[in-house]
């Protein structure tokens, strides 16, 4: 029978894989369920002693439970080496066996777990361990050994027991553009005292290196577009000391937005329409697997699933899907749904001739904009959600997604001088499917909404409103580094919408959330120069959120 293609059209089934592209991924499955496992697989080296320092691109850990944890580190003592065809990283093409260590001390006097992984070369030499049986609510150091080599110490902790309502410290960000800026950000975050850092998107970009004289650091002169070239780009920024000694200071839950694979993609389709993107996007995805400190036992429902998209290929089925979206709960204080904006959504509508992507368009000369179907997260994550918002039941429920979710009426004389023009690439380019999760959001009465988004460069603060009255908060932050457009256009439009308490496109910077039972409290934290190895930190704006009463006030 026929399935529903991304614009509603009807295309033929998917046909069944060939047995080649069976047999790679069947390989593929078994590697990682033995990383999983930790059990031998044939040619494991248990005693292999590098010659120089595997962990230079440090630990993380992520996505807490009540009783564990996810641990990162990729073995690469030299991990900007991606040609050599035998040792990607500087290891050989050979399974690695090492130790992991979980303390209540930063000394290790006091381990409570303690095992060992296999780290494959398949995923050049990552492992992720999901940690188990510890205490609710605790605080963790933990390491990685290999041979004679010790990685860095990494701290972090688990959830809440689930009927606990204690309080969460998080910060949020996104878009940090390495040759934009320096991480510095993250120097004044370790300050924090922070439980979790959220991160919303654009963690790495792809582009080729910039001409322009004024950037203070320099991507590799080719755009990323195959494997080796992502890891390679990961790597640069995970060779960053300041993102490094946060990631191994607290967990983090990430969400992507386009550039951890290329601009304005939507789906299966890239902005320049190339009829090999599948096999792009499949590598950029296993490469962000194979640096972020992602639950693999979630990762793996996505990649078992055979899709026949690559048949008779086998070199590029593995990652053609990769399921990030997810939830956390933190107690019974907070539900968090982790939203993916990018992987599922239908087309942006109206593009530009011979293009996908993005357009500004007239609202009124754009009715695809209006198709009722349409969707920004895909109907089987949309079902998924509203099964979840349905049985939320604690005091709070955050939503950490990508992008700005209100509306903007960009009627300004700065945007366009005829009608109201839409963004086609975020929320606004998604009408219909905004309004059913905000229908959802009142029908299941759900308790205390709020959004958290990134992309836009710019801090906005917003009521959401559904039916003429305020349903929920959003908090957009700005970027991490990259750039964004004059203060004097973000005022212009901002003075078009009433529902906007504050917008600024001027300065970079992080968010902090405090949540408590009654209140959330959110602090806007700005750069004074990101071009800085060590820039001063000031605070931009200060909101409360009052439990039972959406909107955001100023303090």
């Amino acid at each position: 029978m026929p399935v529903f293609g991304n614009n509603g059209s009807t295309v033929p089934a998917r046909p069944v894989p060939d047995s080649s592209a069976m047999s790679g991924r069947r390989r593929f499955i078994q590697l990682l369920t033995a990383m999983l496992g930790g059990f031998a697989i044939p040619g494991a080296a248990a005693s292999y002693q590098p010659q120089q320092n595997p962990f230079t691109l440090g630990v993380a850990s992520g996505s807490p439970l009540p009783d564990g944890v996810v641990l990162w580190t990729r073995l690469a003592p030299n991990p900007l080496s991606i040609d050599h065809p035998t040792e990607l990283g500087g290891m050989p093409a050979m399974p690695i066996r090492l130790q992991w260590e979980v303390a209540r001390d930063p000394q290790f006097k006091h381990p409570v777990k303690t095992g060992t992984a296999v780290a494959l070369p398949d995923l050049a030499h990552s492992v992720h361990v999901e940690v188990s049986g510890l205490e609710p609510g605790a605080w963790y150091f933990y390491r990685f050994r290999l041979a004679s080599h010790i990685s860095p110490t990494g701290r972090t902790r688990t959830a809440p027991a689930p009927d606990s309502e204690a309080p969460l410290r998080m910060a949020y960000a996104s878009c940090q553009h390495y040759e934009h800026g320096f991480f510095g950000a993250y120097q004044h975050m370790l300050r924090e005292e922070l439980d979790l850092v959220a991160f919303l998107g654009d963690y790495i970009y792809e582009y080729k290196a910039s001409r322009d004289p004024k950037r203070v650091r320099r991507h590799p002169p080719h755009e990323a577009i195959t494997l080796n070239q992502y890891r390679e780009r990961h790597a640069l920024y995970k060779l960053d000391p300041d993102l490094q000694a946060m990631h191994a200071a607290v967990p983090w839950v990430l969400i992507w937005d386009d550039h951890e694979v290329a601009n304005d993609y939507a789906n299966d389709q890239a902005q320049d329409l190339a009829a090999d993107f599948l096999a792009r996007r499949a590598a950029a995805y296993q490469a962000y697997f194979e640096h972020q400190p992602l639950r693999p036992s979630r990762v793996l429902t996505a990649l078992t699933q055979p899709t026949g998209r690559f048949p008779g290929n086998a070199t590029a089925h593995s990652f053609e899907s990769l399921r990030v979206y997810d939830t956390l709960a933190w107690g019974k204080l907070a539900q968090l749904y982790m939203l993916d904006d990018r992987q599922y959504r239908d087309y942006q509508a109206c593009p530009r001739p011979n293009s996908g992507g993005s357009n500004t368009v007239n609202a009124a000369a754009c009715p695809a904009l209006r198709t009722p179907t349409r969707s920004m997260l895909g109907a089987v994550q949309e079902a998924w959600l509203n099964r979840g918002l349905a049985d939320t039941r604690t005091n709070w429920t955050l939503f950490i997604q990508q992008t700005l979710f209100s509306p903007l009426n960009q009627q300004s004389p700065a945007f366009a001088a005829h009608g109201p023009r839409v963004w086609t690439d975020g929320w606004e380019g998604y009408p219909a499917a905004r309004q059913r999760l905000l229908k959802a959001l009142q029908d299941y009465a759900v308790p205390n909404p709020v959004f958290f988004g990134g992309d836009v460069h710019a801090n906005w603060v917003c009521d959401v409103t559904y039916q003429e009255r305020i349903l929920a908060t959003e908090f957009c932050g700005t970027s991490l580094t990259s750039p964004s457009w004059p203060q004097s256009q973000t005022d212009a439009v901002a003075a078009q919408n009433s529902h906007v308490k504050l917008a600024n496109s001027a300065l970079r910077g992080y968010g902090v959330m405090t949540l408590e039972p009654a209140r959330m409290t959110v602090t806007l934290r700005v750069l004074d120069d990101v071009t800085r190895h060590q820039p001063a930190i000031s605070t931009l704006a200060t909101f409360d959120v009052l439990a039972g009463q959406p909107g955001a006030s100023t303090r």
